[in-house]
């Protein structure tokens, strides 16, 4: 059959069995909240197909359906010998409405050329938007004649493969412009079910693309967990947000449905190639956070990338003073040998304010912190390096200078770490005299020669002899 406008009364045998694009769970939703539909209730339908759905609306009220009736490539490709692409379905669509006993009134346009003049609208389904602007011209017709007890279905709306439709959804909940009502439906059914919310009347102001973001939207999904959150952070790792999509996963209150919720979401990502890493740590950080109550590193930061990522997580991620988390800076301090050091120091870098004076520091900094440091700064009696400058630049607890050139302020010191120099060194001397004047409180002093610690104006003398000597 090519033509569309041939088709006759008998065409209706030659439709699928089921004529509808959505699933028995989908067709079990829309039938539970149209018991809830007063009698005779006017209903609007975004997107008809053939009809399979459209029939069980018409059966609950006065039915209106917007949709071009257009035969499109899939359609054709998924039913080869029913329409040509291009065609006209309309007439198969009435052909079967009619044969079923039903009827319905027939806007035929492009969704952004729809207008409404019917009222109020008890009941409100917009079918497989293809994208946000889609759904919003769906929106910016009907908005005003959704009473606070109607219903707005929305396929998709709980679909993590569309993460701006989900993420979208999940601000309208959190800002109070919708409701989400409670059905039980299972997880596999992505419609999301909404009542207008106290802020219904700020909906227009969302219909627009600088709408998109927000703060985190901590609202439950229909199944108790924080399926929007997520959707959230996966966007922003999608549009190579990392430090914020990190940032969230701090703030996410710790739940163990969370390391469930990502493994069931992640694999239905369309995530670019260049973010893949990225996402692998997030996924990594994520089961760490909350696979127990309190976050703790059991092996040293320079025995894998897993552990010097985790370590950072532990100590870093729930600082309220500011924090910064770059994992591309850490796998090259890593790759570097620049966690050794800090993995010898072990507990002792924990919430300290550490100074490190020396040649070479590298890339110093981030091992440090990964240990548990408070701050690094690192003092260079050479020439500042390019990893130096990075991990400066990346961390905002971390600071590197020239031991020529010493800032004015002096940070903060619990511990002052001599690598490879002696105390009596021209340019160290006097550097240890502004870090540790004369009447203060004076900070531990601990020199590294040849990769061993040895302690000076310290208490922990003995306690390093005794792991030398383990």
């Amino acid at each position: 059959m090519q033509a569309a406008h041939n088709v006759d009364k008998t065409s209706v045998q030659a439709l699928p069995e089921q004529p509808r694009m959505m699933g028995n769970a989908d067709v079990a939703l829309i039938l539970q909240i149209l018991e809830k539909c007063p009698p005779d209730a006017c209903l609007i339908e975004f997107g008809s197909w053939l009809g399979g759905v459209s029939r069980l609306l018409a059966e609950h009220g006065r039915l209106h359906v917007v949709d071009h009736f257009i035969w499109s490539d899939l359609n054709a490709s998924a039913h080869p010998d029913l329409l040509a692409p291009g065609a006209s379905f309309r007439p198969m669509f009435e052909v079967y409405l009619s044969a079923a006993g039903q009827a319905a009134t027939v806007h035929e346009c492009e969704f952004e050329a729809f207008e409404w003049t019917g009222g109020a609208l008890d009941f409100c389904l917009i079918d497989g938007p293809r994208d946000l602007p889609t759904l919003w011209a769906c929106l910016r017709q009907v908005q005003a004649d959704l009473k606070p007890d109607s219903h707005l279905l929305i396929k998709h709306g709980l679909n993590p493969a569309r993460l701006d439709l989900m993420c979208w959804v999940g601000r309208l909940l959190q800002d109070g412009v919708a409701r989400l009502v409670q059905t039980g439906q299972p997880r596999w059914c992505n419609i999301a079910v909404l009542t207008p919310g106290p802020n219904w009347g700020d909906l227009p102001a969302y219909l627009q693309e600088s709408a998109q973001g927000g703060a985190l939207a901590l609202v439950d999904d229909p199944w108790g967990g924080k399926g929007f959150a997520l959707v959230q952070l996966a966007r922003r790792l999608r549009d190579d947000r990392a430090r914020a999509a990190f940032q969230g996963l701090a703030a996410l209150p710790r739940n163990a449905a969370h390391i469930r919720d990502w493994d069931v979401m992640e694999h239905q990502l369309d995530l670019p190639a260049e973010v893949q890493m990225n996402t692998a740590i997030f996924a990594e950080l994520l089961s760490f956070q909350n696979s127990q109550s309190d976050m703790k590193c059991a092996r040293p930061v320079d025995q894998s990338l897993t552990w010097a990522l985790r370590g950072f997580w532990a100590t870093q991620s729930q600082r309220a003073d500011g924090w910064s988390f770059e994992p591309n800076l850490l796998a090259q301090a890593f790759a570097a040998g620049d966690m050794a050091l800090p993995a010898l120091l072990g507990a002792d870098c924990l919430g300290q304010d550490i100074v490190e004076i020396g040649r070479d520091l590298g890339m110093s900094g981030a091992g440090f912190l990964a240990a548990g440091a408070k701050s690094y700064t690192g003092f260079e009696l050479g020439a500042l390096g390019e990893g130096a400058r990075d991990t400066a630049a990346g961390f905002a607890s971390v600071s590197y200078h020239s031991a020529l050139t010493p800032p004015q302020d002096m940070p903060p010191i619990d511990l002052i770490l001599l690598r490879d120099v002696g105390a009596d060194h021209s340019l160290v001397a006097p550097l240890l005299t502004r870090l540790a004047p004369k009447g203060a409180n004076v900070p531990e002093i601990i020199h590294l020669e040849d990769g061993k610690l040895r302690a000076v104006r310290s208490q922990r003398t003995a306690h390093w002899k005794r792991e030398k000597a383990r």
